[in-house]
């Protein structure tokens, strides 16, 4: 018996003899968390004091214990209770997201409203959530990606060699005529979609009346899709870029596998086997997409402000070429006697198809077409 055994030994009738097995309690990881309701406990958000259309807010608690200890939580569900009023979401992990719609963010006020779970003597805590437009938005009507190509289809395996009559002064040549045959060559793989074209745009400007600093409504319609979005920007530190590029062409596919090559046989000296199938090359990648078209119209009342917005509306890049397949194994040997070697030379080894990058037409950029008139506000 070892010393560790010896005390091990020891220590296990002591434990008894003095109550019995405790475990010990193991400390949380992360914040400490108590079961007990607070006394008291407030709210605030992360990251203020108004928050861009579309951005999280984190919901911090601060607690007062029944200790009188202080602390702050992430809003936790297990603890409080969180209920949203006006173009709010709850994200489930102690915050809250604003919608990016201006329209239903105006329609009136944005507000949470915490409770602690289990306490309802405490009074609940309810915080606004206020909005401002004086942000960098994207209104991105790219042309979605071209599709890839398929893969190739691999090689098929090469026929095996064929026993090579064995006897004395047997001409080693003549074995190749019995070796195993070379694997199928990979299919080429396939070529890759067309990119979209970019959207084919009419965005309407106006200013919003008596607000100041100036506010600008702008409405983005893209008539291919009927996909519209609405936007408000404060100036003048907001700013509009509207997106209508290409998009790209697809890649093209990976070459199919070359075949492995067919088995070796037995001979003397022995039969070698057939050589990989050479790979399939590489796909050809798809052609971008088509330009976009962007149409401006503008209030003489925001006409001045339109260095606020931005706009892109170029052709895109042909997808890159599809990579080449790899190359098919050798085939299996027979094992030669241990005094001979013979070793794989380069015709045993497949060959490396390649993949065809297109080119395509030099890149694009379309201008937009800027019309101002009298306008009616556009929602």
């Amino acid at each position: 018996m070892n010393r560790c055994s010896a005390v091990r030994w020891l220590i296990v009738p002591m434990a008894w003899v003095l109550g019995g097995w405790t475990t010990p309690a193991r400390p949380l990881t992360g914040r400490s968390v108590t079961t007990a309701p607070p006394r008291a406990f407030s709210a605030s958000l992360q990251g203020g004091p108004a928050f861009c259309p579309g951005a999280r807010v984190q919901v911090v608690v601060h607690v007062v214990q029944a200790d009188g200890s202080r602390s702050a939580w992430t809003l936790d569900p297990e603890h409080f209770r969180l209920r949203t009023t006006g173009a709010l979401s709850a994200d489930g992990r102690g915050g809250v997201v604003l919608d990016t719609d201006p329209l239903r963010l105006e329609t009136g006020p944005q507000a949470v409203r915490i409770e602690a779970v289990g306490a309802p003597e405490l009074p609940a805590v309810t915080l606004s959530v206020p909005v401002h437009y004086g942000c960098d938005f994207l209104a991105d009507f790219r042309g979605r990606t071209g599709i890839p190509g398929e893969a190739g289809a691999p090689g098929a395996s090469g026929e095996p060699g064929e026993n090579a009559p064995s006897f004395p002064g047997y001409p080693a040549r003549l074995t190749s005529l019995y070796r195993g045959r070379p694997g199928g060559t990979g299919g080429p793989g396939g070529v890759g979609g067309a990119g979209e074209p970019g959207g084919d745009l009419e965005i309407q400007v106006t200013r919003v009346p008596d607000v100041e600093p100036p506010r600008l409504k702008v409405w983005v319609r893209d008539w291919r899709s009927s996909r519209a979005e609405r936007f408000l920007v404060d100036l003048p530190g907001g700013s509009l870029h509207v997106d209508a590029s290409a998009g790209p062409g697809g890649p093209g596919g990976p070459g199919g596998a070359g075949g492995k090559g067919g088995r070796g046989a037995e001979g003397w000296p022995p039969v070698q086997a057939g050589r990989g199938g050479a790979a399939g090359r590489g796909g050809e990648g798809g052609p971008g997409g088509g330009v976009g078209r962007i149409l401006v119209r503008a209030s003489p009342e925001a006409a001045p402000y339109l260095n606020r917005l931005s706009f892109s509306a170029g052709s895109s890049s042909p997808g890159r070429a599809g990579t080449a397949g790899p190359e098919g194994p050798v085939g299996d040997a027979i094992e030669p006697a241990r005094r001979f070697s013979f070793p794989r030379g380069p015709f045993m080894c497949g060959v490396r198809g390649l993949g065809i990058q297109r080119l395509g037409p030099p890149l694009r950029e379309a201008e937009p077409e800027l019309r101002v008139e009298p306008l009616p506000a556009p929602w």
